[in-house]
């Protein structure tokens, strides 16, 4: 991924909000909003099974909306070959 953006934004699979800090002051023309769904987070406590599978549509569906609104999502899916598994490796 390459990016050529003003600033990176994370919005982390917790803070799906349209007020959340991350998205204030977003330039859709310049900014890039960076989401992504990485094993350690479903894995270094235990989740019921159902909430995995609320939230992972949840981040999906949060990431279409502002897509569709313009803003440049970079969003990585948990089964995604290039996935790093990490937050780190992510960023």
């Amino acid at each position: 991924m390459s990016f050529g953006y003003g600033v990176l934004r994370v919005v982390l699979r917790d803070r799906l909000s349209h007020d959340v800090a991350a998205l204030q002051g977003l330039d859709p023309n310049n900014d890039a909003v960076l989401m992504m769904e990485v094993r350690g987070e479903t894995e270094y406590a235990p989740h019921h099974k159902q909430k995995l599978v609320l939230v992972l549509p949840a981040m999906r569906h949060f990431a279409a909306e502002h897509r569709d609104a313009g803003v440049q999502i970079e969003y990585v899916e948990l089964d995604a070959s290039e996935n790093t598994g990490s937050f780190t490796g992510e960023v």
